[in-house]
């Protein structure tokens, strides 16, 4: 009698063993979803903030050439 109380107190601990190491398999593959998801929406956070820079230096140029234009029409 004692021995099949041991054997099924052992088979519940597997058991229960197995259902945490489920629940922290599906925990990390959650995680592992949201950094790839993270990862992605900063790729593309970067390409958007360098081209906004590439676009406001390209104006920046047409600017100053503007600038030198309208200084070079002035002075004569």
């Amino acid at each position: 009698m004692e021995i099949e109380r041991l054997r099924s107190s052992q088979a519940q601990s597997e058991r229960q063993l197995e259902s945490r190491e489920k629940c922290h398999r599906q925990r990390i593959k959650c995680l592992e979803e949201q950094i790839a998801t993270l990862r992605d929406q900063l790729s593309r956070e970067i390409r958007n903030r360098q081209n906004f820079l590439n676009r406001t230096a390209c104006a920046d140029e047409e600017i100053k050439n503007l600038h030198t234009i309208l200084t070079d029409s002035l002075t004569t």
